[in-house]
């Protein structure tokens, strides 16, 4: 392994810690986020969402860092953390009318 690989691959590792720690959210009330501009608390979806935009490029990055020869397309990560982004306004929108119920 070589040093220009630790230079991606900290950063993905780094991704992936993000991730756990806002899936652990879920369980754990204290490590639960809350969104930007509002005291609501993230619900369970809006979690798994958020914990997979940085999981997709952790994961990316791990794997360049491992394979940097490899030909991977990048849809299989973009696609996954476009999804998440659409999934997190979803699930804004379902904590917010949880919220105000």
């Amino acid at each position: 392994m070589h040093t220009h690989s630790l230079r991606i691959i900290v950063p993905g590792v780094i991704a992936i810690v993000v991730a756990v720690v806002i899936l652990l959210g879920i369980w754990f009330p204290k490590l639960r986020g809350v969104h930007k501009g509002s005291k609501i608390p993230l619900g369970t979806f809006s979690s798994v969402c958020a914990a997979l935009l940085p999981g997709s490029w952790g994961i990316l990055l791990l794997w360049l860092g491992f394979h940097p020869a490899a030909h991977i397309s990048v849809l299989w990560f973009v696609t996954p953390f476009v999804l998440c982004i659409i999934g997190s306004i979803y699930g804004h929108h379902l904590d917010l009318s949880d919220h105000q119920k």
